[in-house]
């Protein structure tokens, strides 16, 4: 049989995507089959195998700065029953993009509270005679480390918080998690806004 993509492999990494946004937006986990390349030929729809594979060129070329993770996520927003049939549906793109406009503009934002948060920080440590950054976010008081304590008292913004969670300066335990329920709930959300801040969030490790 005569394949319908090009390369395999990219079309193969569009459906796994596209199964876990499925996941998310269902609150369900997904299986992804043993044989891809059989369970594209055998099981799916020669419409589905089209429309996967007509997305797939277009992540590939036109849409190749496209997240195609987001992009599903977009598409299982508008759509209840969001599948193959409505992957090219020109509504998807028009929320991502307007979506991926407000995000690049809260991290600009970001960008300016991160640097505010790193100074209160590194003045902290300074005054205290704290040895290094690791050390003072181990330091607890009242069952809070530092870094919670002072996002708390507005000392440090979320994005630093979330930066030093990711990036497992900060190990929050229950607690922890139950005083600071934005970031716990907007966490993915938030790490989408310090994407667009990767390069300069590299150069900050260098400070700490």
């Amino acid at each position: 049989m005569e394949k319908l993509y090009d390369p395999f492999k990219n079309v193969e990494n569009v459906y796994i995507e596209f199964r876990k946004a499925q996941s998310i937006a269902k609150g369900k986990p997904y299986r992804l089959p043993k044989d891809f390349e059989k369970h594209l030929n055998n099981k799916m729809s020669k419409v589905n195998r089209k429309s996967l594979s007509v997305v797939t060129n277009w992540f590939i070329t036109k849409w190749s700065g496209v997240s195609i993770g987001k992009y599903f996520e977009c598409g299982f927003e508008l759509f209840n029953n969001f599948t193959y049939r409505n992957f090219a549906d020109p509504r998807i793109l028009k929320l991502y993009i307007s979506r991926d406009k407000l995000i690049k503009r809260k991290a600009e934002l970001g960008k300016r509270n991160i640097i505010d948060s790193v100074k209160f920080v590194l003045k902290y440590i300074r005054e205290h005679k704290i040895k290094s950054t690791s050390i003072y976010c181990m330091i607890r008081q009242d069952g809070k480390s530092l870094p919670i304590i002072h996002y708390l008292n507005n000392d440090i913004d979320r994005y630093f918080l979330t930066w030093m969670i990711r990036e497992k300066y900060v190990h929050l335990n229950d607690y922890e998690m139950s005083v600071i329920p934005y970031i716990t709930d907007k966490y993915r959300e938030i790490l989408d806004e310090l994407a667009q801040n990767n390069r300069f969030l590299e150069k900050l490790k260098e400070k700490l």
